[in-house]
Parts: structure tokens; sequence; C-alpha cells
């Protein structure tokens, strides 16, 4: 493939030139700085200085963004068409895209390889109906992020969105979530990754579709192969009704997590909750899971893998089931060697592994691991609790 040379003229020679002449003849110019450089041409530079010159710049506005890929125009107090945005970076975002019907909305990048991000973005396509939202990267290899995000996609009905990344790679976060996706209708919503391989911060995402009906909800990544990060995730699809659930990786192959998940599915009816890896592979640290589908109604539940941890976490599992009724189906495939099992359901409930670490004879300091294969059909009554 033939290299195309750079425009003598564009922005981006002229700070490679000055780079070379006054910086550094030898070092490389860093892509963080060259990002930052004007992508307008000269034909456009000339042709939007002699407009702005004119004061007509915002009769032009639309092709001026989105010849410069930026973002504008925040006003949603009247219906518009949808914007895809292609950088946006730095700025609080007070909302965007309400009340939307069809359509879709793409968000590309927002405060992407940025040293310190201190964003909020208030609220996201509030209340849309048939529409499909995609927000492909927020605050992606940043240094230091100090970032929340309010309030995305709340009462939706039908249509599909999806969170592709949320402060992946980021070195010290300050992170927040609070709301995404509530009291939404027959809707499908996928977060594919929240702070993957972030280093050394804290954390917390709120509530994730909560009061939602007949949803088809997807969490693939939260906080994995991150070091040294304090987690709380509050709430997962509290009270939803005949939702279809799942969780695929939280905190897998951390180092020194600190985590607190409270809430999965409490008060649920009629749904299907899956939570694929939880810790799998961490190494050390602590965590506390308070609560998974407690208090649900005719839940189908299972939990594959539960701390399957590279070296021992300081864990307890709290409760599993408890309080549910009307014939709830709850498995639970492998449970880690921690036993700090508290309380589960005490009907209908199936332990298929729990996995314990025992220590050999002093003379033989080895370490083995004991597969327990428990196959608990637990009746009404039975008041014992899974330790091993």
């Amino acid at each position: 493939m033939t290299k195309v040379a750079e425009n003598s003229l564009s922005a981006r020679a002229s700070v490679i030139r000055y780079w070379k002449a006054h910086i550094s003849g030898n070092l490389p110019l860093p892509p963080f700085l060259l990002s930052k450089a004007s992508p307008l041409n000269a034909m456009e530079l000339a042709k939007f200085t002699r407009i702005a010159a004119q004061n007509n710049l915002s009769s032009n506005l639309g092709s001026f963004c989105s010849s410069a890929n930026l973002l504008c125009s925040l006003d949603n107090s009247k219906p518009g068409q949808d914007r895809n945005f292609a950088l946006y970076s730095g700025k609080s975002f007070s909302g965007y895209g309400s009340s939307r019907i069809g359509g879709v909305g793409l968000f590309k990048n927002y405060s992407d390889g940025l040293n310190a991000a201190a964003n909020s973005f208030n609220e996201y396509s509030g209340d849309p109906v048939a529409h499909t939202e995609e927000f492909k990267g927020y605050a992606k290899d940043v240094n230091v992020a100090t970032d929340n995000f309010t309030n995305y996609g709340s009462g939706a009905t039908s249509g599909f969105r999806d969170f592709t990344s949320y402060d992946g790679r980021v070195n010290v976060p300050n992170l927040g979530f609070i709301l995404y996706d509530s009291d939404a209708n027959s809707h499908k919503l996928s977060f594919s990754s929240y702070t993957e391989e972030a280093n050394a911060g804290a954390e917390a995402f709120t509530s994730y579709g909560k009061k939602d009906n007949a949803d088809l909800s997807q969490f693939n990544s939260y906080s994995n192969d991150a070091n040294n990060i304090r987690s709380d995730f509050m709430s997962y699809s509290m009270s939803g009704n005949a939702a279809n659930d799942s969780y695929k990786g939280y905190g897998d192959s951390g180092n020194t997590p600190h985590n607190n998940f409270k809430t999965y599915g409490v008060g649920a009816n009629s749904g299907i909750d899956k939570f694929t890896s939880y810790l799998d592979g961490a190494n050390f640290g602590d965590d506390t899971f308070q609560s998974y589908t407690s208090h649900a109604h005719s839940d189908e539940v299972n939990f594959a893998n539960y701390g399957k941890t590279f070296n021992p976490v300081n864990d307890t599992f709290k409760e599993y089931g408890r309080g549910s009724f009307g014939d709830p189906t709850i498995g639970f495939k492998t449970y880690g060697s921690n036993p700090n099992f508290i309380d589960y359901h005490k009907k209908g409930v199936t332990f298929n592994e729990y996995i314990a670490d025992e220590i050999s004879p002093a003379n033989s300091p080895t370490l083995f691991v004991v597969i327990y294969k428990i196959e608990l059909n637990v009746v009404e009554g039975d008041e014992r609790n899974v330790k091993c």
C-alpha cells in the first residue's frame, strides 16, 4: 500500500515542522500532541476563517463541527435529529438526545487520551422509543480521571443501546456511574467494558437496569485485569419483571481488588439471571458479595463461577436466593476456596462444586485442592450452611 504524504499546508504538518525545528530533531513527536492538531485542511481553514470574520459562523455551524470533529450543540429543549459525534473532550455534558423516536445516535469518543479528565455527563438519551444508542468510548487511556455519568437511557421503550468502553486503561481513576437504563420496557442493552485494566483508584456503579420490564441485559466486563481498585457495585437489575440478565465478568484477573457487590436481581419477578465469572484468577485483596437474587419470585438463577482466585482473597458471600418464593430454580456451579457462605435459599438450590484449599501435614508444606461435588437439593427446614 502506498503511503500518502502529509499535506504540507495542514495543521499536522505545521506541528511536525515546529517540533523538528524548535523542540527536537531526534525525538519522535508524541502522538498525543499530534492528535490535538486541527483536522481542517488549508481550504477549510481559509473558508471558516473568512466566515468567522463575517460573523456568520453560527449559520454554518453544522458543516464546521463536522469538518473539525467537534461537538457544538447541547440543546435538548427541542426534538432534533441524531448526530454522530466523532470526538468530544474535557467538557461537562448536561444532556443529549431526550425523547428520540426511532433513528440511531452514535457517540464515538469522549475525552480519550487526556492527562486529566474531569467530566460530568448528566443525561444521555432519556425516554427514547425504538431508538438505537451507541456510546463507543468514554475517557479511555486517561492518566487521572474524575468522571461522573449520572443518567444513561432511562425510560426507554424497545430499541437497543450499547456502551462499549468506560474509562479503560485509566491510571488513578475516581469514577461514578449512577444510573444506567432504569424503568425501561422491552429493551435490549449491553455494557461491554467498565474500567478494564485500570490502576490504583476507586469506582462506583450505583444502578444498572432497575425496574426494567422484559429487558434483555448484558454486562460483559467490570474492572477485569485491574490493579488495586476499590469498586462498589450497588445494584444490578433490581425489581425487574420478566428480564433476561447476564453478567459475564467482574474483577477477573485483578490484583489486590477491594470489591463490594451489594445486590443482583433483588425483588425480581419471573426473570432469568446469570453470573458467569466473579473474581476468577484474582490475586489477594478483599471482597464482599451482599445479596444475589434475594426476595425474588419464580426466577431461574445460575451463578457459574465465584471466587476461583489465583491467590486467596478475604471474601464473604452473605446471601444467595434468600427469601425467594414461587418455586425458583437456583443453581450454583462452582464456589471458590473461601468457606464464608452465610445464607442461601433453603429449597430448590443446587451446589455443584465447592472448592476448598487444605494444607498437608507439617512435614509436607505442599498446597493441594480438594473439590467437593455436593449436588445438594435442599429440603424445606434444613438449616445447614454450606461450609466445608
